[in-house]
């Protein structure tokens, strides 16, 4: 991704967040994120498929940004931070609905960062497919407590969350990136 591209993106990143907090986000769309940025409708789709595209890349422009805070404990805190600073966005994730819904597109990009890292090398079929599993059974109750946290009004400490996700983490997930780590692109 090119500095302009990543401008762009933030620029309608930070629309959308803005915009949240005097709309639903049901509500917004391809306009109001238009008049928000001051761009046209083909840089939009230039970079977005539509709204619920968008609304999946808030988290992940922020992993590609701050993808090392992540990887521990006292990083994460960093990111809950992020996350209670935009509340009034993620608050209304778990009301997002419906085909490309936030969840499942979510969970369908972090699974395949996860594959990349945790499952790289491993040979044998059974070993392969017992961890596919398990990463997967971890990221669902990861994210699912995550998108309760918000639905409640983020009403428990964000430290909670960081020790559950911590402590179920299986163990050959690796505890900081490999040396030549790629985000891995939403497809």
């Amino acid at each position: 991704m090119t500095r302009d591209d990543k401008g762009i993106k933030s620029r309608y990143i930070a629309a959308l967040l803005e915009l949240c907090e005097s709309k639903s986000l049901k509500k917004i769309t391809v306009g109001d994120l238009l008049d928000a940025t001051g761009t046209a409708r083909q840089t939009f789709y230039n970079h977005f498929r539509d709204i619920n595209d968008l609304i999946v890349h808030v988290s992940i422009f922020f992993f590609e940004q701050n993808y090392q805070l992540f990887y521990s404990r006292n990083g994460s805190k960093g990111v809950f931070r992020y996350v209670m600073e935009h509340k009034d966005f993620f608050c209304q994730l778990p009301y997002h609905d419906g085909q490309n819904c936030f969840r499942d597109s979510y969970l369908r990009w972090i699974k395949r960062s996860y594959y990349e890292v945790a499952l790289e090398g491993v040979s044998h079929k059974d070993e392969y497919f017992r961890r596919k599993a398990l990463i997967d059974a971890y990221l669902n109750g990861v994210v699912d407590l995550f998108l309760e946290w918000c639905e409640s009004g983020m009403e428990w400490p964000s430290e909670v969350l960081i020790a559950v996700i911590f402590d179920t983490k299986p163990d050959f997930i690796p505890n900081e990136a490999p040396p030549d780590f790629e985000v891995v692109p939403l497809d």
